[in-house]
């Protein structure tokens, strides 16, 4: 019959004309939700058991009959642009677990949920570097550790000609402008640097937080939350004005450096040198300088393996005796303490 015709042709119409883009529509979002699916299979559990045996045996679990060292389940977050990355906590398990990526994890990067300066003060304790990364979405903690720290002992440092010849235009002194040298940091390493509003806020209650540690008023916490101390250096040229400088912290007797600026030609490298012979002359151990670059190893500086650095920083992490005051002292001295001339 005609209507019954009619009514065919439309149904065929239909389907030929919208269901394909229909089914081509939903397949991609089947595939889109299975890979999702996938890969929280794939990072959103510990690793398989065949690694869960291997990074026992590497733990020295070589006897059969021998209890084995509980590995710490580790949960992953996904962050744009990078992909998916630990997710560390603020809880009793960091230890833990910061022992547990040392050993298997091949990336440097972690993430965190918050900015909690506690937390990051922990972090520093067992070997990571708080940084950050800017989204979308907000600033996000990206504690980092590196495959290889680029790390000066201090009877390797080499003073460059033109140091010797200039020191003596400067003087340094430490924690007398914090907040300066950081906007100054800032504003030489541009918008959305890693040191975004929430680490610097966090890294302030630290430095103040620290200052009164330093006078022995110590609040009740747990040692990994007392053993870093912030600080900043400052590097002032004769006329007073503030030519270099960089904040970093302490962690018993290491120093690592966060970030630094230079506003002369020559004021960073004396700065660098400065600081070195100030850390040695104060007791510390070595200087943790993060990143490998060029002028870091052309002052004596040398690499050293994830294994190597947190093995002495363990050492060093115990003892909070330093003091990491300066006054105002001429470059020179600092640099050359016994000599009246370079």
């Amino acid at each position: 019959p005609p209507s019954l015709f009619f009514f065919d042709s439309v149904l065929f119409f239909f389907f030929s004309r919208f269901l394909g883009r229909f089914l081509r529509v939903f397949g991609l979002f089947f595939f889109f939700f299975f890979f999702l699916w996938m890969m929280e299979e794939s990072y959103g559990k510990t690793k398989s058991p065949r690694r869960k045996e291997t990074v026992e045996r590497e733990e020295g679990d070589a006897e059969p009959n021998q209890k084995r060292k509980k590995i710490p389940e580790i949960r992953y977050a996904y962050v744009m642009r990078i992909g998916w990355l630990p997710l560390l906590e603020n809880d009793e398990r960091l230890e833990q677990v910061g022992r547990h990526l040392a050993r298997t994890y091949d990336g440097e990067f972690s993430v965190s949920t918050g900015f909690d300066a506690n937390f990051i003060r922990r972090l520093t304790y067992y070997g990571f570097l708080p940084m950050s990364v800017y989204s979308s979405a907000g600033n996000i903690l990206t504690p980092k550790m590196h495959h290889m720290r680029c790390v000066l002992s201090f009877d390797a440092l080499h003073i460059p000609k033109k140091v010797k010849k200039q020191c003596k235009l400067y003087y340094m002194t430490t924690n007398q402008c914090f907040r300066e040298v950081v906007d100054l940091c800032n504003q030489q390493h541009g918008e959305h640097s890693w040191l975004c509003k929430e680490l610097v806020d966090s890294f302030l209650e630290i430095y103040n937080s620290s200052r009164e540690e330093e006078t022995g008023r110590v609040p009740e916490r747990a040692k990994d939350e007392i053993s870093c101390r912030m600080h900043s250096i400052e590097l002032w040229s004769k006329n007073g004005d503030l030519v270099a400088g960089e904040i970093g912290y302490t962690v018993g007797l290491s120093y690592t450096s966060l970030s630094g600026f230079r506003t002369e030609d020559s004021s960073g490298t004396i700065q660098c040198v400065a600081t070195a012979r100030f850390l040695e002359g104060a007791g510390f151990q070595f200087w943790d300088l993060g990143m490998t670059l060029p002028y870091k190893i052309s002052l004596g500086a040398s690499t050293w393996t994830r294994g190597k650095f947190l093995s002495e920083l363990s050492s060093a992490r115990g003892d909070l005796s330093r003091s990491f005051k300066l006054d105002k002292t001429n470059a020179r001295d600092i640099i050359f303490p016994t000599k009246s001339q370079p």
